[in-house]
């Protein structure tokens, strides 16, 4: 969780930050959500944000 600290990690000085809040039972459960994530949002709106992801939402600082 400490890259979602915007005050040490700005998101205009990097590509992008995505966290991933969930507890996998496997691997494949997190390639699910990261590929559901990377179909609805535009590969721009990622450039240096910050994305919350979890298996039922998303948020884009």
């Amino acid at each position: 969780m400490d890259f979602s600290n915007i005050r040490h990690y700005p998101p205009k000085t990097h590509k992008g930050i995505i966290v991933a809040k969930m507890r996998p039972q496997n691997i494949e459960q997190v390639h699910h959500v990261l590929e559901r994530l990377l179909d609805i949002v535009e590969e721009k709106t990622l450039n240096q944000s910050l994305v919350i992801v979890d298996q039922n939402k998303y948020r884009i600082r």
